[in-house]
């Protein structure tokens, strides 16, 4: 069964890390940094595979369209605004639903959506436009869930408007750097490899990348694998003209300071006037504020905004000393106030050290140029949904493909293969393999009529003949002298008058006397 660890619908405020969590894996999401694991759910085997996702960075590269300025953006140049959790759309709830219906487990899924504000601009005469990007997390689609999707959503405040609003997305990187390793101990047997190139292809923790046998210039998907755990992992993009480049892990970016992390400190209270000389204090958070008025014998109270709010470049501190019930407000969200005397705040805790996975994989760049205009003639005008990517679990078996030129491991394609049959549409009739359909046109049908003995005798043959082959549908379109003739056809074909059980004999016959209102269905 899906579970998550917060209410659906529920915006993430406290730091606490969101978990998705299906029949097969968990994924463990910051809420401000995004992917930190990815682990098999507790009741899958004894011993778990536990991947620990560091770097979960992304970066989009766009154009504004009236003014041709090109800009990236990325953790490293916006501003977290949110983190929510919310149920699939409806596109994708009813897809799921419809995948139930021959799963074996529950296909019902939620998202995680951080939210991130990249650019804001002030044309002149003009409403200001703001550029939002939003990272979310899914897990879900019928039984073959392995994974975890990543999707960027790059919109604008005013998606409706052909200039200020109008963007052109240039490139997306979905995976900016990712790098993965074992959180999970080794295992008492290792897989075994029965040639030297599949031992070197089995290198731990190195990604091995398959390339498009159609287009060597690009990508499938990047395996990376740890023998001594006797499992590994996949990243892709689900689209056919994607790069993927190990390389050296760029520097992981401080995680931003919590503006409000003094339990003291009333969030949403501000306090105007009363400021001290040389105020504000910049870069300071409430615990760092609070510290600074307990210090001072001219501060009785103190105000922090954040980063943002008010224009202000950097958390501010406003150390204060008149009465703080006086010209106060209690409707700005991004603001916290709290007086003298402050209780005892424990020290913060100090951050959970991170597991010591050996060897961790380089990093991982996975990237698609989508090249696609986004504004009101958009095919979707509200944003621009760039293609997901997707990370999964995979087992080493003993064995690899000896046609492989990277010696693909037979369990890495079975979690690959399931991972793309989820993204599958047609879902319910691949359940029953395929649906065979006979175009007996093939067989001249036309020419064959059933208004006679003879006539139908041959095309019961043909009836015969494609259920011994199994083949289930046939296209219908013989003669029928009893209804029509092929030469008193008034259409260009001559012969496709016949189409619809010879109905249409009747509607485009020069002698007809056909009526829809009165005439029914041909029955012979």
């Amino acid at each position: 069964m899906l579970a998550i660890a917060v209410s659906l619908g529920l915006s993430i405020a406290n730091g606490a890390p969101v978990t998705l969590s299906n029949d097969l894996v968990t994924a463990t999401i910051d809420p401000r940094l995004g992917l930190t694991g990815l682990a098999d759910a507790a009741e899958t085997q004894p011993a778990q595979r536990v991947l620990a996702v560091s770097n979960d960075s992304w970066a989009a590269t766009v154009a504004d369209t009236a003014t041709s300025a090109l800009a990236t953006y990325s953790p490293a140049t916006c501003e977290w605004v949110s983190t929510t959790t919310s149920p699939l759309n409806a596109t994708e709830a009813a897809t799921a639903a419809t995948l139930a219906a021959t799963a074996a487990t529950a296909a019902t899924a939620v998202a995680a959506t951080i939210r991130w504000s990249c650019a804001t601009t002030y044309p002149t005469g003009q409403l200001p436009v703001e550029r939002f990007v939003d990272v979310t997390y899914t897990l879900g689609r019928g039984a073959a869930t392995g994974f975890v999707s990543k999707t960027l959503t790059l919109s604008s405040s005013r998606p409706h408007s052909a200039t200020a609003g109008a963007f052109f997305v240039a490139t997306v990187d979905v995976w900016a750097g990712i790098v993965l390793a074992p959180a999970s101990p080794a295992t008492t047997t290792t897989t075994t490899t029965p040639t030297a190139a599949a031992a070197a292809a089995a290198v731990a923790g190195e990604w091995v990348v398959q390339k498009n046998t159609y287009q060597a210039q690009f990508d499938v998907a990047a395996f990376v694998r740890f023998p001594a755990q006797g499992w590994g992992a996949f990243a892709s993009i689900a689209n056919p003209f994607i790069s993927l480049t190990p390389g050296a892990a760029p520097p992981q970016p401080p995680g931003p300071d919590d503006p409000f992390d003094s339990p003291n400190c009333r969030v949403g209270t501000n306090h105007v006037g009363g400021d001290l000389p040389g105020m504000p204090i910049e870069g300071k958070t409430a615990r760092q504020c609070e510290a600074l008025c307990a210090a001072s014998a001219d501060c009785d109270h103190y105000v922090t905004i954040a980063k943002g709010c008010d224009h202000e470049p950097a958390n501010g501190c406003y150390l204060k000393r008149e009465g703080a019930g006086d010209n106060s407000t209690s409707d700005n969200p991004c603001t916290c106030l709290a007086a003298k005397p402050f209780a005892p705040t424990p020290a913060p805790p100090a951050p959970p050290a991170p597991p010591a996975p050996t060897p961790a994989t380089p990093a991982l760049h996975g990237s698609y140029a989508p090249g696609m205009p986004q504004g009101p003639d958009a095919p979707h005008p509200a944003a621009h949904v760039a293609e997901p990517g997707v990370l999964g679990l995979t087992s080493l078996t003993a064995y690899y493909f000896a046609g492989s030129s990277t010696g693909l491991n037979t369990g890495e394609r079975l979690a690959f293969v399931d991972c793309v049959e989820a993204h599958h549409l047609d879902g319910p009739s691949r359940a029953s393999k395929t649906v065979k359909v006979n175009v007996a046109w093939d067989e001249n049908d036309y020419q064959i009529d059933v208004g006679t003995a003879a006539g139908r005798t041959d095309y019961k043959r043909i009836i015969d003949m494609n259920a011994q082959l199994g083949v289930t549908h046939v296209v219908y379109e013989p003669q029928n002298t009893l209804h029509g003739s092929l030469h008193n056809t008034t259409d260009g074909w001559g012969w496709e008058g016949y189409v619809r059980y010879s109905l249409l004999t009747r509607v485009l016959s020069r002698s007809s006397t056909y009526s829809r209102l009165t005439d029914s269905r041909l029955t012979d």
